[in-house]
């Protein structure tokens, strides 16, 4: 890593090599650099790919260890859990293939987003969930950054909220305030007491750090007895996608 005269930096592949006069002592050095720098972001996404794959697989490993729970107790015998757990899992796959093979995530309708995240692990006509906001579309990087928290609310509810219990509830509401701001929140309620984390996970890195970054926005998160409350707050101009500009 280099830093050039105007206090940039650059990343680059360094090569020298000795010219040799007739009687073979070095005349001279020959110095090649390449700007490596694409190189590098490439190599830097790859890591955090392959980081956010492994801890998406754990957190799935998780969720479907809850359902096989929750299968086995409402079921009234070996063959009615085997039937109920099949279908669950097969219902988690397809939903898990069709987020794959996707392209609504690298510009989608915050509503869409929404959907899509919850149809990882919830059939879309669960009563536990309520959705309310406009139709916003947002860009690359903040869809896929917003789309990541609400995996991990969703799966931190499953495991662990309200939506590990029959009577929990899940609202999640959007809003474009003053024609500058967009704001999310989540909102549990209905189940078990929370208490606030002891240690900051990856996935609390995410709902808070990471979208507060990749939106230029501000993150609130309260672990209130009742319910997590989450929320975020972002300047319009740095999530909007450019298809609202041409929206009447």
């Amino acid at each position: 890593r280099y830093r050039r005269a105007n206090g940039d930096l650059l990343w680059a592949d360094l090569v020298v090599r000795a010219q040799l006069g007739p009687d073979g002592r070095p005349v001279k050095l020959i110095s090649a650099v390449t700007d490596i720098a694409e190189r590098k972001q490439f190599e830097d996404r790859r890591k955090f790919l392959l980081g956010e794959l492994s801890h998406r697989t754990n957190n799935l490993v998780g969720v479907i260890n809850t359902i096989a729970r929750q299968t086995a107790k409402s079921a009234e015998s070996v063959e009615a859990m085997v039937s109920k757990l099949s279908s669950r899992l097969t219902s988690m796959a397809a939903s898990q293939a069709a987020l794959a093979h996707t392209d609504s995530l690298d510009t989608s309708d915050v509503a869409e987003l929404c959907q899509l995240q919850l149809a990882t692990f919830l059939p879309a006509d669960d009563p536990r969930i309520t959705m309310s906001g406009p139709s916003f579309r947002i860009s690359a990087a903040p869809s896929r950054a917003i789309g990541m928290a609400l995996h991990e609310l969703i799966t931190n509810a499953i495991k662990y909220g309200a939506l590990s219990v029959p009577d929990g509830a899940v609202d999640i509401a959007w809003r474009l305030v003053g024609g500058t701001m967009f704001e999310i929140s989540w909102r549990e309620s209905g189940g078990p007491t929370v208490h606030k984390p002891t240690r900051t996970g990856f996935g609390r890195r995410v709902i808070e750090h990471m979208v507060a970054a990749s939106t230029s926005g501000a993150v609130s998160i309260d672990y209130l007895p009742e319910g997590l409350r989450w929320s975020l707050a972002a300047p319009m101009v740095a999530i909007e996608a450019p298809s609202n500009l041409s929206q009447p």
